[in-house]
């Protein structure tokens, strides 16, 4: 039972060996490591991608260890020259190594979720799961429950091994599965003991503790929480716990005829939502558009496909499912309902209406294919290609797109 929520991430099967011996941890700057990061500043400042020379081996000492760990975490180049900019901004900015920060400054640097973190990052903003994997590894940070969101699995097999998160997760799953619990009862499970393998530093379940789940049951996140109690049942079980824990109370919820646009949506498919809102660079109506269609698409899943909790499970034949389901989509239909619409409900939606909600899911599934989020399981130009009929009732403003056997399917323009 192969937990297969993130089967694109990059990972090792051996854990991360620590290199704190291997470098001079001084936190304090020299007078030239100082000079050096004051000229790189005022060069990022002026958008220049190119760094003057001489400079690189001014501040080995300071970029050789985020190196070395980048290139064990298989941390693209480009990718890393992202995050070496912005941790070598925030040297500049607190003066010291990062090997001198406080969890505070961690936590500032960090940021509460992926727009702030953008926001005072600027171009480099798109890196922060790397900077947690800096953080975390190399400085001892552990303040997860404050930073918001982030990709619990991604950060566990990069510390721990792939091989361990998994086999660990496999266990807790088959243990759930033996005692009745269903598929979709075991989401968010994994979640959790990714989260209680990162508070305890080990990949080991009997090295849980109650005191360690009572820390994971603390997330702000309700899916969190709740799994955390799910997961302390399979534990004690397994004989790994002598007693489970109970959920954390929810946070008191909204009056009942209040909206929420994400009401519906399973957790995992609106953070992927709300992380592509974040870090798109389209403008902010496109953006905006984009993400409401997405949350519609997000309860169709959740309704039709279950099974399907984020983007990376969408195969060919999901995606084509859902062509078909907004061909035939009606107003109203797998919208949140407590929304206000003007048109009656139940009438049949108009054409341009049906390619914007196609228009919106290639938009959304290439970028997460191209920032390399989720696998490239299907071509969302051709897979999510809106209907033939329905682009001559449009008429002209669309183009044809070639496939493989010469014939052609419908697209944006």
């Amino acid at each position: 039972m192969t937990y297969k929520g993130h089967a694109s991430a990059q990972g090792n099967d051996a854990p991360f060996s620590s290199i704190d011996q291997q470098f001079d941890r001084t936190p304090d700057l020299s007078a030239s490591e100082r000079a050096i990061l004051k000229l790189l500043h005022r060069t990022f400042e002026a958008s220049s991608k190119v760094w003057p020379p001489g400079v690189s081996a001014e501040i080995q000492r300071l970029t050789t260890p985020l190196r070395v760990t980048l290139d064990w975490l298989r941390t693209p180049q480009s990718t890393q020259y992202a995050i070496i900019h912005v941790l070598l901004r925030e040297m500049h900015r607190r003066g010291s190594a990062i090997w001198g920060w406080s969890s505070d400054e961690w936590v500032e640097t960090l940021c509460a979720n992926f727009r702030s973190f953008r926001a005072r990052h600027g171009p480099g903003g798109t890196c922060r799961q790397h900077v947690l994997a800096i953080a975390y590894l190399l400085c001892g940070f552990d303040r997860l429950a404050e930073i918001g969101r982030f990709l619990r699995y991604h950060l566990a097999i990069k510390v721990f091994g792939r091989t361990a998160v998994d086999q660990a997760t496999d266990r807790v799953l088959a243990e759930m599965t033996s005692i009745g619990y269903t598929a979709h009862q075991h989401y968010g499970v994994p979640h959790a003991l990714q989260s209680a393998f990162l508070i305890q530093r080990s990949a080991r379940l009997d090295a849980i503790t109650p005191e360690t789940l009572r820390k994971v049951a603390s997330s702000p996140q309700v899916l969190i929480r709740r799994a955390t109690a799910t997961l302390s049942h399979a534990l004690m079980r397994m004989g790994i716990i002598e007693c489970a824990i109970d959920c954390q109370p929810a946070p008191a919820r909204k009056p009942q005829l209040s909206y929420h646009a994400s009401d519906g949506v399973r957790p995992e498919w609106l953070d992927y939502c709300q992380r592509w809102r974040s870090t798109s660079t389209s403008a902010p109506g496109t953006r905006e558009h984009v993400y409401y269609r997405l949350l519609k698409c997000g309860r169709w899943l959740a309704d039709k496909h279950p099974d399907v909790a984020g983007p990376p499970d969408i195969s060919r034949a999901v995606a084509l499912e859902y062509v078909t389901a907004v061909d035939r989509m009606t107003i109203g239909e797998w919208a949140n309902p407590k929304a206000n619409y003007v048109q009656p409900l139940g009438n049949p939606l108009k054409p341009r209406a049906k390619a914007s909600h196609l228009s919106a899911m290639r938009h959304f599934i290439r970028d997460l294919q191209e920032w390399e989020w989720i696998p490239r399981r299907f071509d969302p130009a051709r897979t999510l290609a809106l209907p033939r009929s329905v682009r001559a009732l449009i008429g002209p403003g669309h183009v044809s797109l070639p496939t493989p056997n010469g014939q052609s399917s419908s697209g944006p323009a």
